[in-house]
């Protein structure tokens, strides 16, 4: 058994005993660094022919991305990783995108993106012509699915409070609909995760594994509002009146969502 099954497998057991105690829903969150980085080691192999030919095409989509009107709308600060080393570090506050080798110590990210020559050819031809088709999004989702559902359920905010008010249980599945057949460059492809709570921490896993206490399944743009709701919107939100209305719309969307539920809930 690889160490990868056994992991899964005894996190899957350690749900389940916790369920036996727990109630449905939540009421705290604690710190967690299940999905954040694990090594510290800097990427430096960039004299490599094929890295020369990434850093090209991450340069050329760079500005490709910098005369886009979509940037507008996105703030975020980005490790690109290569083979779990930083490699780059991103930052786009809504008008310009700043790139960097390495890591930038000073700059707390927001998404860790896995990273390859292959997405980085992926990438500057998606922005060749400065805008996202639907079906450019649906790759970039496949992605960047994993990294923004980490940042989701890793939001400082949601630490040492009653989050019962939410309704978030202990083991999830997310997914992206695809009514339309969109495929990932020609490859058959479901952009999906298992959310699953260890002791309070939320762990995320790419695919879906398992019989989930709910399975819920959003749009392009639901799941976009959704990460705007929980990591921008949420960080804006001063009045008890704002608070309310972004977490009875998150919980409006979630619901509407849900397309299968455990049935011993």
């Amino acid at each position: 058994m690889s160490v990868d099954k056994f992991l899964t497998l005894f996190l899957f057991a350690l749900y389940l005993t916790a369920c036996q105690q727990d109630p449905r829903y939540i009421d705290t969150i604690k710190p967690s660094d299940l999905n954040t980085l694990k090594n510290e080691a800097v990427f430096d192999a960039y004299a490599d022919s094929q890295m020369m030919l990434l850093d090209s095409l991450l340069v050329a989509a760079q500005a490709k991305a910098q005369e886009s009107d979509f940037i507008a709308a996105i703030h975020e600060r980005i490790y690109l990783l290569i083979d779990d080393k930083v490699a780059y570090s991103v930052e786009i506050d809504g008008k310009n995108i700043s790139l960097e080798k390495g890591k930038n110590e000073g700059m707390e990210p927001t998404l860790l993106i896995p990273f390859n020559l292959q997405l980085a050819k992926n990438l500057d031809r998606a922005l060749s012509d400065h805008q996202l088709s639907d079906a450019e999004l649906f790759n970039f989702a496949y992605v960047l699915f994993v990294p923004c559902l980490k940042r989701m359920y890793s939001m400082p905010y949601l630490y040492g409070k009653d989050v019962s008010s939410v309704k978030l249980d202990n083991f999830i599945h997310i997914a992206l609909r695809n009514d339309k057949g969109y495929t990932y460059h020609g490859q058959t492809v479901a952009v999906a995760a298992t959310i699953l709570n260890v002791d309070g921490m939320y762990m995320i896993l790419k695919g879906l594994e398992g019989d989930p206490d709910i399975k819920v399944e959003f749009t392009i743009s639901e799941a976009l509002e959704l990460y705007k709701l929980v990591c921008y919107d949420a960080l804006k939100n001063s009045s008890v009146s704002e608070i309310k209305a972004g977490i009875d719309r998150y919980i409006e969307l979630f619901e509407k969502g849900i397309v299968y539920e455990r049935t011993w809930h």
